[in-house]
């Protein structure tokens, strides 16, 4: 069994996966799954999708299609399907560095255990190539994503990356769904777990 799960939540976004997909051909390390979530999309997500499943040899692709509802019911499906160590979602218009795989896996050997939720990182601009937010502290070896919620730690802000425990992710979905809401944002999964655990840092 693999280590990692990417999982990506797609809508209509047939046009940008490509960029993600070749993003996971390039890894350095493929010891992970890639988990699409095909959230009612009315392009052609399905068929560009199949057609990596039936070609891939690198790394296992699983497509699943649902009624869309938005993105934190994309995640009460791909974490139901989760069956790795570790889990991170990557945005559909978002695509990984090419030794990112290998970083994170590297990481969590050298300092992951039971004692912490999974690890916290950066996201960069493509473009120009800028964290978007502040770095973490760097005399902190883990954080509670809740203190920097409530602004305990200032100079973080901005997006970051979540690579979470799939056991825990587990524990706190599903993200409860409301009649004709599709904009619950599912970072409140990544608070629940801080109530009882700290992410790792990894400003990266």
């Amino acid at each position: 069994m693999k280590t990692l799960t990417v999982f990506t939540p797609a809508y209509n976004r047939a046009s940008l996966l490509e960029r993600c997909y070749a993003s996971l051909k390039r890894q350095t390390c493929k010891d992970f799954v890639w988990i699409v979530i095909d959230d009612g999309s009315v392009d052609n997500t399905a068929e560009l999708v199949h057609r990596w499943i039936e070609t891939e040899n690198d790394f296992e692709i699983s497509y699943y299609y649902k009624e869309n509802g938005g993105l934190h019911t994309a995640y009460n499906l791909a974490i139901e399907k989760l069956e790795t160590e570790l889990a991170v979602c990557i945005d559909s218009d978002d695509f990984m560095p090419d030794n990112a795989v290998e970083i994170i896996l590297d990481f969590w050997k050298k300092n992951g255990s039971d004692e912490y939720a999974g690890i916290t990182g950066l996201d960069f601009d493509a473009n120009t190539n800028i964290n978007i937010g502040g770095f973490y502290p760097e005399d902190r070896k883990s954080i509670n994503l809740i203190d920097v919620l409530v602004g305990r730690y200032p100079s973080v802000s901005g997006d970051k990356k979540h690579v979470v425990r799939t056991e825990l992710y587990k524990q706190v979905a599903p993200v409860d769904s409301f009649d004709g809401e599709k904009n619950y944002n599912p970072h409140i999964l990544h608070l629940k777990i801080s109530r009882e655990y700290d992410f790792l840092i990894l400003n990266e």
